[in-house]
């Protein structure tokens, strides 16, 4: 079996690498150009501490913007102490929240979601969402239910 050492692809999965990378994916546009608004509500102990809209519409990677810088969600609330209850050590305080877009595919995004009291992020985990389809995560208090809109 010969095996290539300079490190670069064969032709073929270039090939194949260069049709996934070219692939239309969903991305975090401007209103106005919406295919799907994906709604997010955020609950903490069963109180809802913010609604997000993110809106989301479908093009190949050459149509979207490349100046488009991230975008982010930012929430804000106050985390109270419940029982023995912690995140990385703090269990109540002044809490910034944030959503982002770490992965987008044709079908589905992957949101990242953190949270950060005073100077350090005391969450940070990451939640797949199949384009259309509602969905709930759920865990120490926390609830993020997504439903969505098609426009």
């Amino acid at each position: 079996m010969a095996v290539q050492a300079s490190g670069q692809p064969s032709p073929e999965v270039q090939k194949r690498m260069n049709e996934i990378n070219n692939r239309p994916r969903y991305f975090w546009c401007a209103k106005d150009q919406a295919q799907y608004t994906l709604n997010l509500a955020v609950r903490i102990d069963g109180e809802e501490v913010t609604q997000i809209q993110i809106p989301l519409a479908k093009a190949k990677p050459d149509n979207i913007p490349e100046d488009d810088q991230q975008k982010i969600a930012e929430y804000h609330f106050l985390l109270k102490k419940r029982g023995d209850r912690a995140f990385r050590g703090v269990s109540n305080g002044s809490v910034e929240g944030n959503f982002w877009i770490g992965l987008a595919r044709n079908n589905e995004i992957v949101l990242g979601h953190s949270w950060v009291c005073g100077n350090k992020v005391i969450l940070h985990e990451m939640f797949q969402f199949i384009v259309g389809k509602p969905k709930s995560y759920s865990g120490s208090g926390i609830q993020i239910c997504a439903t969505w809109l098609k426009n």
